[in-house]
């Protein structure tokens, strides 16, 4: 129905993508401020920020147990 449910702050950052864990259970966004964001989906609260990427950031995949990110 269109409807916001949930909504995933990247610090002062533009999104520039968003995966989903093959679990559910978290989502990674990557913003144009070379950091990696996850998040719980549930709360919308972040539950980590990796930071030392020193690279802008286009994709995000996780692996297909969900263990593994890669961002490039």
């Amino acid at each position: 129905d269109g409807k916001i449910l949930r909504e995933f702050v990247c610090g002062t950052s533009f999104l520039k993508d968003a995966a989903w864990s093959p679990t559910g259970r978290t989502v990674a966004a990557a913003g144009d401020d070379q950091k990696v964001y996850l998040f719980d989906p549930e709360t919308s609260g972040s539950v980590a920020v990796h930071a030392d990427t020193y690279t802008l950031i286009h994709s995000l995949a996780w692996s297909p147990d969900g263990t593994r990110l890669a961002a490039g």
